[in-house]
């Protein structure tokens, strides 16, 4: 089995992206990474920090280091620039090791660009070997050669070899530390991408818990107004019709409140959990939380089918989130208004349609179909709406996890996902889930409409 780091089977599996920077620190080459459009250092070997003097380089532009000024320099821009690995071998380097004097030596430079997840150039990797003894080995070669033409081809041809011995050995070598350096940075990139993940999950229950406190104070002061109301109404005189009309109105919208605050505790407080489950029940549940969320300029409307819908083996209160989710982007792209519609029934799949949806088989499923009249999405966008942290919204309207979750849901329910949408035209996600071989419970719910 080939092993995930190195991509061979010989168990050299490092742990983590701390070994291989001390790694990469003690290496005999010269190594360093520059980041950002400045070219800043943010790593650097000893042996790199020989290539500039001794000093400490980390925090400084590349421009910024005058002993790395010239081709070197040139190079890495270049690279950065054009997202092209570029080489100069034997070059010669002025190195400066503490306590002694400056000393020339030859090396082969390379400079590997180094790319984001979105397929940009955010840095450069920086290497040198010292190549030095080749390089002066083969200079007293060809001046022995010169002096003695007799002995030429006797001592080239061992030489020779040994020298392409060790130039092979030189390229396996810039080639390994090229692979552990990329590796490094795609640890690197995991482990941020992995705190980004945590502060939002952290977040996410800090606003959960304070939501719920909030809701639950929220409930009790429209339980007082309703409270106060009905005595107002109790102490109002038969003959006044217009005060007791306008108490009942406050008693009603009080109430109103108290159902979705109601609504809103028992989503949030529903530990995961699943179970038989009629999907036309869990849009009857709703439907408080879906109207309130959609506001005054979208009818929502619910077909359910005509004959019996069979059940479904998930959890209620992941399903009413992906219900949610569907619905608040759908409402996002119809911001001047229009239709959310949403119908249940019964399909079968075949081979043909199984062969579509890798990962299901021949059955029975149950659709869900969540549909808008919005701006739809372009094909680019449509491809990547699943992926985490994808949004178009600007900062601070959206996470990018609405729709990464519903994906996980309905992959973990065993179910998935078609979507068809075209600009201008709206968006139409239709949600397949394994129907239970028994039928289901024989509820139907009644359309769902909100006045427009």
């Amino acid at each position: 089995m080939a092993d995930p780091v190195t991509g061979h089977g010989r168990g050299d599996r490092l742990p983590g992206p701390a070994l291989l920077r001390e790694i990469l620190l003690r290496l005999p080459a010269a190594v360093a990474y520059v980041a950002g459009p400045d070219l800043v250092f943010e790593f650097a070997n000893d042996q790199y920090r020989r290539y500039a003097g001794g000093r400490d380089l980390i925090g400084l532009p590349l421009r910024d280091v005058p002993e790395l000024a010239g081709q070197r320099r040139a190079m890495a821009e270049r690279a950065a620039q054009g997202g092209q690995v570029l080489t100069d071998r034997e070059s010669e380097v002025w190195v400066q090791t503490p306590g002694h004097e400056p000393e020339k030596i030859f090396a082969d430079i390379a400079c590997q660009p180094v790319r984001d997840e979105a397929g940009n150039v955010g840095g450069v990797l920086l290497y040198g070997a010292d190549v030095s003894a080749h390089v002066r080995e083969r200079h007293r070669l060809e001046a022995l050669s010169q002096r003695v033409p007799g002995r030429r081809r006797q001592a080239a041809a061992p030489r020779a070899g040994e020298a392409a011995r060790r130039t092979r050995e030189r390229v396996e070598f810039l080639q390994r530390v090229r692979q552990r350096s990329g590796q490094l940075a795609q640890l690197e990139r995991d482990r941020r991408q992995l705190e980004t993940e945590l502060r939002q999950a952290e977040r996410f229950q800090v606003v959960g818990q304070l939501t719920s406190s909030l809701t639950h104070e929220f409930r009790n002061v429209l339980g007082v107004i309703v409270g106060y109301t009905e005595m107002a109404a109790d102490f109002t005189e038969d003959d006044n019709p217009e005060l007791q009309q306008t108490l009942a109105e406050v008693r009603y919208a009080a109430k109103r409140g108290v159902d979705l605050c109601g609504e809103l505790l028992r989503f949030s407080r529903r530990p995961p959990a699943t179970e038989d489950v009629d999907l036309n029940d869990v849009i009857s549940r709703t439907k408080a939380l879906l109207t309130v969320s959609m506001g005054g300029n979208v009818v929502v409307a619910f077909k359910p089918p005509t004959a019996a819908l069979p059940a479904v083996r998930a959890d209620r209160g992941q399903l009413e989130q992906v219900l949610l989710n569907l619905a608040v982007n759908a409402r996002d792209a119809m911001p001047a208004g229009g239709t959310l519609t949403i119908r249940t029934s019964a399909v079968d799949f075949d081979a043909e349609r199984t062969s579509r949806h890798p990962g299901t088989r021949p059955g029975r499923y149950v659709e869900l179909l969540v549909q808008d009249t919005g701006m739809g999405m372009r094909p680019d966008v449509q491809a990547k709406i699943f992926w985490r942290f994808y949004t178009t919204k600007r900062p601070g309207r959206g996470t990018g996890l609405g729709l990464w979750a519903v994906g996980n849901i309905i992959a973990e329910a065993g179910g998935t996902i078609e979507v068809d949408s075209a600009e201008g035209q709206g968006t139409t996600f239709r949600i397949y889930l394994p129907a239970l071989p028994d039928g289901g419970p024989q509820r139907t719910v009644r359309e769902i409409r909100q006045p427009g």
